[in-house]
């Protein structure tokens, strides 16, 4: 008996359980905004510092050393096609997002506000 009454307390503490206002919608939403704003700005911020230190071994560091700039040259590149890739994939997550209707500026209006749009 004891045992059902912990399980029961854990399952109508959680949310969905509980018969919260939460959704999928809402559970999406969340979930591109975390994304948009924190973890591919963050992915973008590395490929740019990769593509940045491939330039810096290229035209600096291995201004002599053959080597050198052909390491340079491959971080380069590699840099560039990954902030294309990452680039074009977040463009694409928006454009579904927003086609969806599943982002943030989802306006929702009432029943009794017939001027809203």
């Amino acid at each position: 008996m004891k045992k059902v009454f912990l399980v029961a307390t854990a399952l109508a503490s959680v949310p969905s359980f509980a018969f919260a206002q939460t959704t999928i919608a809402t559970y999406l939403t969340t979930f591109a905004d975390f994304l948009n704003k924190s973890v591919i700005p963050a992915i973008v911020a590395i490929a740019v510092l990769f593509f940045v230190w491939g330039v810096t071994k290229y035209f600096i560091m291995g201004a002599t050393n053959e080597e050198s700039r052909e390491k340079g040259r491959q971080l380069v590149l590699w840099g560039i096609l990954a902030l294309a890739l990452i680039l074009s994939l977040w463009g694409i997550t928006n454009a579904l997002v927003t086609s969806f209707g599943i982002g943030a500026t989802t306006v929702v209006c009432p029943d009794y506000n017939p001027g809203c749009k």
